[in-house]
């Protein structure tokens, strides 16, 4: 029996130190998955997306007590079903072009370098959910073989016009409020029988002397919500400029009143404890060890479900400040760090 003791000693003692060479970080690859070393600004959150992988498999892959807990420098074992990222690289292929997300990709953005819908992008690869892109995903651009001719969004048109196409989640009132003027003015330059029948893809007039309101080089003011009224305006000036319908917190978790100012600003933020992802962030003020602030429309970190479809203008969120993604999208362009937020009742 002493030789089957002494055996057992070893292999215990050749996983420990497997085990410890795992922690360490030993090597960029083995067997169970990537190693990763957690650089300045990184969250769990921004790391499971770069690789593809969710943020509990990471938390799961090394043991951690909590999401909240990494710290630079720190080395992660990142599992095998999240591939490391790769370099950006594009192909042609028989049925159009192929492209591999590189970091800071959006579906809109690579659209409009190859100049064609973020929405056939969509349907030519079968996404569900247009924002859980991640490093190292390959793309097929559907079209021709002949390269990625750039199309931007918008562009000077003909006779003094400005030429805007149209993405998914746009409507006519949408861009109009963008460029500063109204639905029927681009109804009227356009020929539009009704302001319901525009497609994604499309290229609209926006007429002369129409400027994009929200994309001026003029700081915005403020951001004012009333808590009553679920309403919300962002200000240049006296000027409103945003005038938008918004979700504050539950009864159980009511938002705060007063006076703050944005302090955080994230493309997309993690709240750890409840794993969603809520895009267009802006930290207003702490509530304990979380940060309360204006977000657009969360999803579920793990499923991409979306957490509360239809429900903007309902007092439903756990303290923050929820639009519709659109308008958050808006506010977060203009927002900067020190902006004042007036929450009212």
């Amino acid at each position: 029996m002493r030789p089957k003791v002494k055996l057992a000693g070893r292999l215990a003692m050749i996983v420990g130190l497997l085990a410890l060479f795992l922690a360490l970080g030993l090597g960029t690859a083995s067997a169970q998955g990537t190693t990763h070393v957690v650089n300045a600004a990184e969250t769990l959150a921004t790391i499971a997306q770069a690789y593809g992988t969710s943020v509990t498999a990471i938390v799961s892959a090394n043991g951690l007590a909590s999401p909240d807990l990494v710290w630079v420098g720190q080395r992660l074992v990142i599992p095998v079903q999240g591939a490391a990222p790769s370099s950006a690289a594009t192909a042609a292929t028989g049925a159009g072009r192929t492209y591999t997300v590189k970091l800071g990709d959006t579906l809109g953005s690579i659209a409009r370098s190859f100049g064609v819908s973020s929405n056939a992008i969509v349907q030519a690869n079968g996404i569900t959910n247009p924002d859980l892109l991640y490093v190292g995903q390959r793309l097929t651009i559907p079209g021709d073989s002949s390269g990625g001719s750039s199309a931007p969004v918008s562009a000077p048109g003909p006779s003094g016009t400005t030429t805007y196409m149209v993405e998914a989640g746009d409507t006519l009132d949408k861009v109009a409020q963008k460029y500063g003027t109204t639905a029927a003015a681009i109804a009227r330059a356009n020929g539009l029988t009704s302001p319901d029948l525009i497609r994604v893809g499309m290229k609209l007039a926006i007429p002369e002397g129409s400027s994009p309101a929200l994309a001026s080089s003029a700081r915005a003011s403020r951001f004012v919500i009333s808590i009553s009224k679920q309403h919300c305006w962002l200000y240049q000036g006296n000027t409103v400029i945003g005038s938008w319908t918004c979700s504050t917190g539950r009864r159980a978790s009511p938002t705060k009143t007063g006076t703050f100012r944005v302090q955080s600003k994230l493309k997309r933020a993690y709240g750890s404890r409840w794993n969603i992802i809520m895009p267009y962030w802006l930290g207003i003020y702490w509530a304990g060890s979380t940060e309360n602030g204006i977000h657009g429309m969360p999803w579920n970190a793990t499923s991409g479900r979306r957490t509360w479809p239809g429900l903007v203008g309902t007092r439903i969120t756990y303290g923050c400040i929820m639009l519709n993604d659109g308008p958050a999208r808006l506010l977060w362009e203009k927002a900067y760090i020190g902006m004042p937020v007036i929450v009212k009742r």
